[in-house]
């Protein structure tokens, strides 16, 4: 039972119900009272909710990008600024990848974080035609608080081989970063 209900039964009466009730509702809205604070804070939003999504981008153009190079090429388009402040990230990254035809390749998606390489997903051709695959990797991180830049390249494992991420509106290659 609610205080105000215990003061309205106590009271047989109810005569001290309008003004019990009058009160309540003066110090519920009035942030500074004891009553007031204490919903304040029972109902205030978190300033940082785990799960939030904290940055996202996707390269819909229809396109393709290339290499042989096992140094790869940067995802141009597809990058993800954000703001970091004390809680640990989880950054998903794909795209829609394929080796030369007839050649066993090895394609990789390679995650950085603001310059420096953080993570790395692939797939394997097995040289008998072209290998389509949807690569998707994901990489916790907990970087220092502040701002944090995260890309992505595509790169051939052999040095040799062409390697490619095809993105379009259908297949987007793109990096999301969610706050734990």
């Amino acid at each position: 039972m609610s205080t105000y209900n215990r003061v309205v039964a106590a009271d047989e009466n109810a005569s001290l119900a309008p003004a019990v009730r009058a009160r309540l509702a003066t110090e519920m809205a009035d942030g500074t009272s004891e009553v007031g604070a204490a919903l304040a804070g029972a109902f205030a939003t978190p300033a940082s909710v785990a799960g939030k999504e904290l940055g996202y981008s996707e390269l819909v153009a229809g396109g393709i990008i290339g290499t042989t190079s096992n140094r790869g090429v940067l995802v141009t388009g597809v990058s993800a600024t954000v703001n970091i402040e004390t809680r640990p990230v989880v950054v998903y990254f794909r795209g829609l990848c394929d080796t030369s035809s007839g050649v066993a390749a090895v394609i990789y998606l390679d995650l950085y974080e603001d310059g420096a390489k953080v993570a790395r997903w692939g797939s394997a051709g097995d040289g008998t035609a072209a290998h389509f695959v949807g690569i998707t990797g994901a990489a916790r991180r907990a970087p220092a608080a502040g701002s944090h830049t995260y890309t992505m390249k595509v790169v051939s494992a052999n040095n040799t081989s062409t390697v490619s991420l095809w993105h379009g509106v259908i297949y987007p290659a793109s990096i999301q970063v969610v706050e734990l």
